[in-house]
Order: C-alpha cells, then sequence, then structure tokens
C-alpha cells in the first residue's frame, strides 16, 4: 500500500491541513509541533485507534479536544476516509500488523502475548482460519496461511477435527439404523378386496367420511329432545325479558326527558337574552348621562344642570349593570348545564334506539332457532340402527386413512434418513481429508516445515549490522540480549527491524518510523546508508526526525520528500 496524500480536518493541532508523501519522507521540526500527529492520523484512518483518542458516546474524540474531525488517505488503490464516529475502512491486515508498522516502538514495549498475537496477526491466521479448517474446509486451499501458524493450533485444530468425525460418524450410524430399509405398504380392506390406497382413492375416501359424519351430526340432534325443549324454553324467556325492557313506554318517556331538557335550555336562553337587551339599554344611559355631565350647560334646557343628581343616576346604573352582569354569568352557567342534561337525554334516546334494533336482529336469530328447536322436539324417534351403520362405515374409513397416513408417513422419514446418510457421508469424507492434511506427515505440517515465522527484515539488520530475532514465545532479543536491556538507540532499531519485516512479510508495505533523533550517530549513518540502498519495491518509510541537516543525501530525488512542520 503506497500512501500519496493525506488530508487532516480538526485532528489534534491541525484545523485543515494536506500533505504529499513519497516512497521515502522526512517530517522534520522541533519537538510538539505535530510531527507524531501525522503519524497517528494514518493509523487512526487504517485502523480508527489512535493515541489520544478516547471513545464517548459511541463516537471518538480527542483528548481535550471535543468536536468532529476528519482524516483521508489518497492509496494507490482508492481513497480511505475516517470521521469521528465513522467505521474503519476494511483491510486485509489485522490491527497488530499496522499498530507494529505505523508504531514499531509499541511491540519493543509490548508483553511476549502481545507479540506472540502480532506473529499470527502478521501470517493473517486468525481464529476465523481454524474454524474453516474445523468446519471442513479442505486445508490446502489456503496454504500461506496455514503455513504460518504456530504447531499449538494446528495440534487444537487436529483434536477438533478427530472429535467432530467420531460425532458425526455416530450421527451416521443412527441414521442408517432408522433409515435401512424402505417402508412398505399396507394393504386395507375395502368394498373390493384388500389392496393398496392411492393418494385419490385416499381424498376420496375423505370427502366420503366428512359427508358420513354431517349424516350423523343430523341423525344425532334428534336423541336429545329433553335439551333441546329446555333451550326453546330458555329462548322464549329471554325474549320475554328482552320486550319487557324495551316497552313503547320507555320510549315515549326517554324523549319527554329530551323534550323537557329542550324546553328548559329554550327558557334559559331567552332570559339572557332579555338580560342582555336590559344591559345594553343601561350601558346606553349611562353613557348619555356622562357625555351631559361633561359640558357646562345642558343641551336640552340651556340652563346649569345639577352634577349631583347626574352622580346619582350614574352610580345607579352601576349598580344595576353589576346586577344585571352577575345574574347573565349565572344564567350561562345554568344554560351550560341544561345542555349537558339536553345532550344526555339524547344519549340515553339513542342507546335505546340502537339496544332496540340490536333486539331485532336477536329476534330473528331466535325465531330461527325456535323453529329448528321445535322440529326436534316434534320430531319422530331417531333409528338407532341406520345411526350404528353410519358409525361402523366412519370407523372403517378412519381405519383405512390411519393406514395411508403410517405410511407416507415412514416414506418421509426413510427419505429424510437417506438424505442424512448422504449429507453426513459428504461430511465424514471432508473432514477425513482435513484430518489427513493435519496430522503428523501431511501436508499441512510439511508446509510449515518449509516456512519460517514473521523475522526483523534481513536486509535492515545487515545495514545497521544487528542482529534482531523474534521467537514462537514473542521473546524479541537483540544481539542475544533481551530488548528490555538494550539502550535507547538499540530499541529504536530493533522495533524498526521488526516493522520493515511485518510490512514486507504481510504485503502492507508501510512502515512510520517515529524520533530518528534517538539513534546514536553511527546509527543515522547506517539509517542514511539503508535508505539510499533501498529498491523501489521496498515498503514506503515516513521518519520523523528535529532537525533537517539530519537528513540523508537522496539517491533518486523523485522518490524522495521532505516536510517541514513550524
Amino acid at each position: 500500500m503506497l500512501i500519496k496524500t493525506i488530508r487532516l480536518e480538526n485532528f489534534m493541532g491541525y484545523d485543515n491541513a494536506e500533505f504529499n508523501l513519497k516512497p521515502t519522507t522526512f517530517i522534520f521540526g522541533r519537538m510538539r509541533v505535530g510531527k507524531t500527529s501525522i503519524l497517528n492520523a494514518i493509523e487512526f484512518a487504517l485502523t480508527g485507534k489512535a493515541r489520544g483518542l478516547k471513545q464517548k458516546n459511541k463516537s471518538l474524540q480527542l483528548a481535550g479536544k471535543p468536536g468532529t474531525f476528519r482524516v483521508e488517505l489518497d492509496t494507490d488503490g482508492s481513497t480511505i476516509k475516517r470521521t469521528t464516529s465513522g467505521r474503519p475502512a476494511k483491510l486485509p491486515w489485522s490491527d497488530e500488523v499496522i499498530e507494529t508498522c505505523c508504531r514499531p516502538m509499541s511491540i519493543v514495549h509490548a508483553s511476549p502475548e502481545q507479540r506472540q498475537k502480532l506473529l499470527l496477526g502478521s501470517a493473517q491466521v486468525s481464529a476465523a482460519t481454524i474454524g474453516e479448517l474445523i468446519r471442513g474446509v479442505r486445508p490446502m486451499k489456503t496454504p500461506d496461511k496455514i503455513a504460518a501458524m504456530p504447531a499449538s493450533l494446528i495440534d487444537k485444530a487436529e483434536q477438533a477435527a478427530v472429535d467432530i468425525r467420531r460425532a458425526k460418524k455416530a450421527a451416521l450410524a443412527e441414521a442408517k439404523t432408522h433409515a435401512s430399509e424402505e417402508p412398505e405398504d399396507e394393504l386395507v380392506e375395502t368394498k373390493f378386496g384388500k389392496m393398496y390406497l392411492s393418494d385419490a382413492a385416499s381424498q376420496d375416501i375423505e370427502g366420503q367420511l366428512e359427508a358420513l359424519r354431517t349424516k350423523r351430526r343430523q341423525l344425532a340432534d334428534t336423541t336429545d329432545r329433553d335439551a333441546a325443549a329446555r333451550e326453546l324454553d330458555e329462548i322464549r324467556q329471554s325474549m320475554t325479558d328482552t320486550e319487557a325492557s324495551h316497552t313503547e313506554e320507555q320510549r315515549k318517556q326517554l324523549q319527554s326527558e329530551k323534550a323537557k331538557a329542550s324546553d328548559a335550555l329554550r327558557d334559559l336562553i331567552e332570559q339572557r337574552d332579555t338580560l342582555r337587551r336590559a344591559l345594553a339599554v343601561a350601558r346606553n344611559q349611562k353613557q348619555n348621562i356622562e357625555s351631559v355631565r361633561s359640558l357646562d350647560r345642558c343641551p336640552t334646557c340651556g340652563s346649569e344642570c345639577d352634577s349631583r343628581l347626574m352622580a346619582g343616576l350614574i352610580q345607579t346604573l352601576d349598580k344595576q349593570i353589576a346586577r344585571d352582569d352577575a345574574a347573565e354569568s349565572k344564567l350561562t352557567d345554568r344554560i351550560d348545564a341544561a345542555e349537558r342534561e339536553r345532550d344526555e337525554a339524547a344519549d340515553r334516546l339513542a342507546e335505546w334506539s340502537n339496544e332496540r334494533a340490536r333486539t331485532e336482529d336477536r329476534r330473528a336469530e331466535w325465531a330461527r332457532r325456535i323453529d329448528e328447536l321445535e322440529r326436534i322436539v316434534s320430531a319422530p324417534e331417531p333409528d338407532q340402527a341406520k345411526i350404528a351403520e353410519l358409525d361402523k362405515r366412519i370407523e372403517h374409513g378412519e381405519t383405512m386413512l390411519a393406514a395411508k397416513q403410517r405410511y407416507t408417513a415412514s416414506v418421509s422419514a426413510y427419505r429424510e434418513g437417506q438424505s442424512r446418510i448422504a449429507t453426513l457421508t459428504n461430511e465424514i469424507a471432508e473432514i477425513d481429508a482435513v484430518v489427513g492434511a493435519l496430522k503428523a506427515g501431511g501436508p499441512v505440517r510439511s508446509r510449515m516445515s518449509e516456512t519460517t515465522a514473521i523475522h526483523p527484515d534481513p536486509d535492515f539488520c545487515a545495514a545497521f549490522g544487528i542482529d534482531v530475532r523474534l521467537n514462537e514465545d514473542g521473546d524479541l532479543t537483540l544481539a542475544g540480549r533481551m530488548i528490555e536491556l538494550c539502550s535507547t538507540s538499540e530499541r529504536w532499531l530493533a522495533g524498526a527491524a521488526l516493522a520493515v519485516g511485518v510490512a514486507r512479510a504481510t504485503g502492507f508495505n508501510f512502515v512510520a518510523l517515529d524520533g530518528a533523533e534517538l539513534l546514536d550517530s553511527p546509527g543515522r549513518v547506517a539509517l542514511s546508508r539503508w535508505l539510499q540502498a533501498r529498491e523501489p519495491t521496498q515498503p514506503q518509510v515516513i521518519i520523523t526526525l528535529t532537525q533537517p541537516d539530519q537528513l540523508p543525501a537522496p539517491k533518486d530525488a523523485g522518490s524522495f520528500g521532505a516536510i517541514r512542520i513550524q
């Protein structure tokens, strides 16, 4: 994967920035200006995780910087976009592989168990691969994945396959027991003698049985005269009770209540209208007196008016208006109550009418049932001999159908068993292939013996003159010493060698080497030599450092680039 351009929006220290990358790119600048933030953005775009990010309300947030952010990577194959709440792109590399290549020091500081996880991730082996093997996928379809699997996982896969084969063989034996022979059809006695029943004959018998059962029910209905008589009395009593509860007098009474409520409401409305007219006259008189009072002389007689007399008249009119207002308010309340009473009376009358209509419907149903019951009560005694003959014919038909149903069920079970046997046979053959491939001397273990696990890049180690090793237990050593006992410069080189090896082995082909200023002088010279000797097919490299004078002279100016962060 070759990253050509990276765009940042509101990410860490970058509000809106774009950087073009080369196969070898140097990012330099003083401490804490944002060099590592660019590497964090690349890791975030690829995995959805990076240093300085935390989860909050199902979305990611930068520590100390709320809000949304966005990262885009233009690669040689596509554009990878990642936002605050978006999902990471689906890539063929595990998070352990990407984290190692973007942050080599993370694997240096990791525990041996975490390094073992890297070994599996770098070979693209996961529990799903083991699951495919166990489910019967032929193992040599994915030889590269299988070849990098630790022996312990192969042993577990082989044991699981053996256990599954044992269980499937037991299921096969049981299926053969239940479906060993095809069932035979039963002979049934018919009026033409003993014979097999076809599907058409079975359907014909079902139709005859339904007709016989209907005829028998008709005869059996006449056998219980007492029950019919009791039901007839109950229906007649119900008709009498219903008639008594819905008389014409009740309807007239409800209509009278509604009419009385309407008349009372009409009277109250007329009283309120009369009172409102009186109020209007009083207010008009008051207005006229107030207009005369404002003049020095009366417009009628031309003499001075008695102001005290006018004030008394106005006071009298105010009292009358107040009384009439209070009376109008009370009348309004009484009108509201009268309207409710009228509506309730109308509802009672409507309910009575609806119930009366429902009663009429019930009366029609009762009349029909009464005719049926009267025929039963007055019918002659049933013919018991005819009923017994019908019972015998019904029983014989049901016996024939039961035999046909047993045969049909047996045939269905036999066919299902045969299908189960064929399926289990194929599955056992596939499991046998898996067990054969996984056992000692099989192609999987043979392939494993030909392939070694992921190692630090040999070209890188040769350029720096170091011996870095990572064994199957996850122990990382440099020149035979545990990595924890090495200097800072040595640990940086060990992480870089492992990251380059993982990038080349997995096809990720991208490495970010952060903090090259940690190298001592011989290490910087070796770094420059390694970069100049690199081939175009080797992984893309991004290196961060603090001083531009630490940059090596480019061998090919077109493949080298430098970014200065202010």
